[in-house]
């Protein structure tokens, strides 16, 4: 009996190993997976211009309005052309994408002789808002979303002065406008 015992009890254990499941390797399937963005893009428009100022020798202020409408003041008037024109930019990127503008709103306009003339950014609209600029260092807007269609229009609205004693000639300078994410 002590042998069909022994055997009993291997055939209960060998029973019983049989019922455990056995360690398998096993297999999880994972995705991987990116959204790829485009990045925001700015193009220029018109080009900010003064059209043609006629100037007394005294000099003046030329200031170029959002309405597109220009003022002169002091010893300076449009020529008969009166070329002029406000400065706009395109951004595109993805529809309700978070973004502002930054730029020097002081250009100082290269012209003949080495003689200079002092634009000031004042005033922009930005997709249909408009923002005063204050003189002096770098203007950054608040953020704000790309509109439906991912399309804003920037307009630039500016003064020139111009000193007594200018020379005359044509006047100008490249300017960069910089499209900024948070």
């Amino acid at each position: 009996m002590k042998g069909e015992l022994t055997i009993n009890r291997v055939a209960l254990s060998v029973l019983a190993l049989a019922t455990l499941p056995l360690a398998a390797d096993t297999t999880a399937t994972g995705k991987a997976s990116v959204t790829l963005i485009h990045p925001l893009k700015i193009t220029k428009g018109d080009d900010l211009s003064f059209g043609g100022v006629v100037c007394d020798g005294k000099g003046g202020v030329v200031t170029l309005n959002l309405d597109n409408k220009i003022e002169h003041k002091g010893g300076v008037a449009a020529d008969r052309t009166d070329q002029h024109g406000n400065g706009t930019f395109l951004i595109e990127g993805i529809e309700k994408m978070n973004y502002g503008i930054q730029f020097n709103p002081e250009i100082m306009l290269d012209g003949p002789h080495g003689d200079h003339l002092k634009v000031t950014i004042h005033r922009i609209r930005l997709h249909n808002v408009e923002d005063d600029i204050k003189a002096g260092g770098q203007y950054t807007s608040g953020f704000t979303a790309l509109p439906a269609g991912g399309k804003a229009e920037l307009q630039i609205a500016a003064r020139l002065e111009v000193p007594a004693g200018a020379a005359g000639g044509t006047y100008s300078k490249d300017y960069n406008v910089n499209v900024v994410v948070p």
